[in-house]
């Protein structure tokens, strides 16, 4: 499994494979006091679930009694099927 960041808007910095089914990724802060979002793609993925944790998510959204109101979103592609229109 490999994460990416390789297209308009992808924003994750350092990663790290834990195990098959497991990924830890911090949002790059460039040159922002916080990082604000991620976005990043996962390939080569083989396992059928895989759990991904923001390690610095806390940093990015505020502290964690604030995540009660903040949902992830994510998309799964699969291969050989287009994008929807309009996906970016």
């Amino acid at each position: 499994m490999r994460v990416t960041e390789e297209f308009q808007g992808g924003n994750v910095g350092d990663w790290e494979v834990a195990d098959a089914g497991r990924v830890r990724v911090a949002a790059r802060a460039d040159s922002s006091p916080r990082p604000l979002w991620f976005y990043f793609r996962l390939e080569g993925v083989e396992s059928r679930e895989v759990t991904v944790d923001l390690v610095n998510a806390d940093r990015c959204l505020g502290p964690r009694h604030g995540w009660n109101t903040v949902r992830p979103v994510y998309r799964l592609l699969v291969p050989g099927r287009p994008d929807p229109p309009g996906a970016a």
